[in-house]
């Protein structure tokens, strides 16, 4: 589901690697507070819905969609090289491999992490505390 959701934002992904390094610098303490404010309804609202949706906890669904964020930062600014780079890889083909793999790459990358995450931020079965049921067939959050 994550994946699929930042591959059809291609725009909000090129973005992601700028917000952090530009965008968020030099900028008034109010245009910040607007700013945050609004993306974490929409990171709260997506979080839910990731939680309604699997068999994962808050803060395995929190730490994913952070980790998200951030790798779709990276690959995508390298699957989409500079036209240096591009011409670069034409010449290079070995070097090649680490372009042009983006939803491959992420998608790799958000199951791998959410394997762990199970694993490692396990919710203590008690009778208080038991992970939804999940239907057979119902959708990853990756």
């Amino acid at each position: 589901m994550i994946t699929d959701a930042l591959v059809s934002l291609p725009v909000f992904c090129d973005t992601f690697t700028h917000v952090s390094l530009k965008l968020e610098g030099d900028v008034s303490i109010e245009r910040t507070r607007r700013f945050k404010g609004n993306a974490f309804i929409a990171y709260d609202a997506m979080a839910s819905a990731l939680v309604q949706a699997s068999t994962m906890t808050k803060q395995q669904v929190y730490t994913l969609a952070s980790t998200a964020g951030a790798l779709a930062a990276n690959h995508w600014q390298v699957a989409h090289p500079s036209p240096t780079l591009a011409e670069l890889y034409k010449q290079e083909p070995r070097w090649a491999h680490v372009a042009y793999e983006f939803e491959a790459k992420l998608r790799l990358s958000l199951r791998s992490t959410a394997i762990g995450l199970l694993g490692t931020l396990r919710l203590r079965l008690t009778s208080r505390h038991r992970p939804p049921f999940r239907e057979p067939g119902a959708a990853s959050p990756c």
